[in-house]
């Protein structure tokens, strides 16, 4: 790895250790980015990463329109929560049984030594 390479690497390793908690809070399609990347790389510097690593990971970042046309374009953006959540909350309840079986041995002998009963009931 060059050190040109590796200064972009750590860079954009340290930026994106940034708790993501004040980016979550801005409603989502609201601003511009220009606005945006300028208090991202504010925050990154009053968090302590250096304007080098900053630039080094930052610079020539540019919106690019045809990543948000394909994420807007997702069919789960136009469907409703029953419909969402009826496609996708069954697997995961389904999957989460299944292990409960799976595992039930290991949680049972979790239970007798550490005299704790498991969350959810095991059928």
């Amino acid at each position: 790895m060059t050190p040109r390479l590796l200064l972009k690497t750590l860079a954009v390793s340290a930026i994106l250790s940034i708790p993501v908690a004040s980016a979550q809070a801005a409603p989502c399609g609201s601003g511009n980015f220009g606005a945006w990347l300028d208090d991202f790389k504010s925050e990154a510097a009053a968090k302590g990463i250096s304007q080098a690593a900053i630039a080094a990971g930052l610079n020539g970042v540019t919106l690019d329109q045809n990543v948000l046309a394909r994420d807007h374009s997702q069919k789960v953006f136009s469907q409703s929560f029953e419909e969402f959540s009826g496609r996708m909350v069954p697997p995961r309840l389904n999957r989460g049984a299944n292990m409960l079986r799976q595992y039930a041995g290991t949680l049972t002998r979790i239970e007798q030594q550490f005299g704790r009963r498991p969350p959810l009931a095991m059928d």
